[in-house]
């Protein structure tokens, strides 16, 4: 795995061994930030489920000015770590090992520009969608990865967010939000 664009393109990335993540396509990573454009400099943004953090770093190599990531496996925070270090973005990274719902919790006082969420898709997240929401800048974007054999359960979400059309990658679905 590698960085596909900006400052960082072509920089290898250190992902966790093993099954207990799913990686982020390349495809649906650079379509991402493709919809953001230079709307992605100075952003700051959370990233949810973290894996290795390719989307974070990404955000970074692309101008973003600061990515918090939550993560709590620990190959997949090692994986980070050794990220951080070998593209030198300490002072431009937060990295919190913990279960989401604590961490959510411990950023109550935060917003952010950009929320990125790629959970196991096999877990619910319909109790975090309300937090993420309160975290949301009055402009920023939610994005939810999910698999399009999983319906989505975004009901609270609905009524606080407004729901932009989804983009589909394959098996991947990316649901988009944005304050109302």
């Amino acid at each position: 795995m590698h960085i596909l664009s900006g400052s960082f393109k072509g920089r290898p990335l250190k992902s966790p061994k093993g099954d207990a993540t799913r990686p982020t396509l390349a495809k649906v990573r650079g379509a991402v930030f493709d919809m953001f454009g230079p709307l992605i400099h100075e952003m700051t943004m959370l990233d949810l489920f973290a894996g290795s953090g390719a989307m974070g770093f990404e955000a970074l190599s692309r101008g973003a000015s600061h990515i918090t990531f939550i993560e709590k496996h620990p190959l997949a925070t090692r994986a980070i770590l050794q990220n951080i270090e070998a593209l030198n973005v300490k002072d431009t990274t937060t990295l919190l090992r913990a279960d989401c719902t604590s961490a959510l919790k411990r950023l109550e006082k935060h917003s952010f520009d950009f929320i990125y969420v790629d959970p196991p898709y096999e877990l619910d997240i319909s109790l975090l969608l309300k937090p993420l929401a309160q975290l949301l800048n009055p402009q920023g974007y939610l994005f939810i990865e999910q698999s399009k054999r999983k319906g989505p359960r975004f009901g609270p979400l609905k009524e606080i967010l407004e729901e932009l059309p989804p983009k589909s990658f394959g098996d991947t679905i990316l649901y988009r939000f944005t304050q109302k």
